[in-house]
């Protein structure tokens, strides 16, 4: 009867469940689903392992009823020898291998070598694998503390990077290359016959033009590189000028007198023009119409005259339901109420709701310091991505339960609501921020 059991499919993932238990690493689904296609060569959809780990005796799903791979396969028994799981212990480097050990993983790291993979859930996994595979010493050591060394090395220590969604050497990341081209100021990303904007002065000349083309006087912070690359024809890259983020160059002093931020600064940040510049709109107007010959970046060929975009075609008049509006009554339609006008600008509650489904940008707009038992690792929170997304995208990074997703995202948007900018900088410690997780209850 053991032996039948050994052949089918439930003693084959009970089997592969207590060697990670034995192994000091979590069962979670995504390693669960690695394990079987590596010893079976199928790869099993999400509703096939949940249907596989619910069949199986002696091993049942947590939390009950995922609809991703974020479960982890729990042991009624666990094995006698059993000492816990290492991810979810406050362990450094060197608490979980010697000094000779970590030297020989901190060299082959350096060097690098091992199978790229874009799945995020298992890149650790397949690094993992490969030190084992490097000496007889990397071998003996458990899969669960290679795990954790390579969780510790990709967002604290900075050995390891990602470039094209794959695991490489920190020095190859993208992350090292920007750091780098800020440093030097130069471009990332940019072809050699692609041309780009080299000086704050010509950045300040496109975002005029870009703001000025818009039919609100107001351009999306997520679509400012887009544009650059459409109407203009040119890149747009932070790192010319010293930054890694739009968010961040968007935010530099340097632009502060030349552009005002509007739009909701949770869902839809925007950049306008200030007031006081108003008044050299037309100036400009008269100089790009010279420059573009009267026909503006993105204009259709059969189109004449200066128009730019939707029948806008001066500050004096924007198609036939805006005939007779100025420069300042559009521009102050674009902006928040009260602005300029010496009143507070109305207050807003921020919300899952609040975040809606979309195009989710390339740049940072959030990125907190969260405080682990491991040390201090960063949340980040893209443009338009909702914080409950992020939160799970960090605690699936961390090797942390998924119950903490909700009471931090909800920490994300408290904290967010009571800054303001186009990148915001938050801080907290995760144990005072989420609840103590639910006991696991045998069944």
């Amino acid at each position: 009867m053991a032996e039948q059991e050994s052949l089918s499919p439930q003693g084959l993932l009970r089997w592969i469940v207590c060697s990670l238990y034995l192994d000091e690493a979590i069962p979670r689904g995504s390693i669960l689903q690695w394990y079987w296609q590596m010893l079976t060569g199928v790869k099993l959809s999400q509703q096939q392992l949940v249907i596989l780990v619910e069949s199986t005796p002696g091993v049942y799903m947590d939390p009950p009823g995922s609809k991703k791979l974020n479960f982890r396969a729990v042991l009624e028994e666990p094995p006698m020898s059993w000492r816990g799981f290492v991810q979810e212990e406050d362990h450094s480097i060197q608490e979980l291998v010697s000094e000779e050990v970590w030297e020989e993983i901190r060299l082959h790291l350096l060097r690098g070598g091992w199978p790229k993979t874009q799945d995020s859930a298992i890149r650790s996994v397949t690094v993992a694998c490969w030190l084992q595979d490097q000496s007889d010493t990397l071998r003996e050591i458990s899969f669960g503390r290679l795990l954790q060394i390579i969780t510790i090395c990709t967002h604290q220590d900075k050995f390891l990077g990602v470039r094209d969604g794959c695991l490489v050497p920190y020095h190859e990341s993208e992350e090292y290359e920007r750091l780098q081209n800020a440093d030097a100021g130069k471009p990332t990303g940019v072809r050699s016959d692609e041309d780009y904007i080299k000086n704050w002065e010509e950045l300040i000349e496109c975002l005029r033009q870009l703001i000025v083309m818009s039919p609100k006087y107001e351009v999306e912070v997520s679509q400012v590189k887009l544009q650059c690359r459409s109407r203009l024809q040119k890149e747009l890259s932070e790192t010319v000028f010293g930054h890694c983020s739009l968010s961040k160059l968007l935010d530099d002093p340097k632009l502060q007198v030349d552009f005002v931020k509007t739009g909701d600064p949770m869902t839809r940040p925007c950049i306008s023009l200030p007031r006081t510049h108003w008044q050299y709109v037309k100036q400009w107007e008269k100089q790009w119409d010279k420059l573009w010959a009267g026909r503006w970046p993105g204009q259709d060929k059969s189109d004449s005259g200066s128009g730019r975009e939707s029948g806008k075609d001066s500050w004096g008049g924007y198609g036939k339901s805006n005939k007779g509006k100025g420069a300042g009554k559009l521009l102050a339609k674009a902006l928040p109420k009260g602005e300029g006008k010496g009143k507070e600008k109305p207050s807003w509650k921020p919300s899952d709701s609040a975040f809606p489904p979309g195009k989710v940008g390339d740049d940072v707009w959030i990125e907190a310091d969260i405080t682990l038992k491991t040390g201090v690792s960063k949340l980040k929170v893209y443009l338009n991505e909702k914080p409950a997304v992020a939160a799970k995208r960090f605690l699936e990074k961390e090797g942390l339960d998924p119950w903490y997703q909700t009471p931090l995202s909800a920490w994300i948007q408290k904290e967010a609501s009571q800054k303001e900018g186009t990148f915001l900088k938050l801080e907290g410690d995760l144990a005072t921020i989420v609840k103590p997780a639910p006991r696991i209850q045998t069944q």
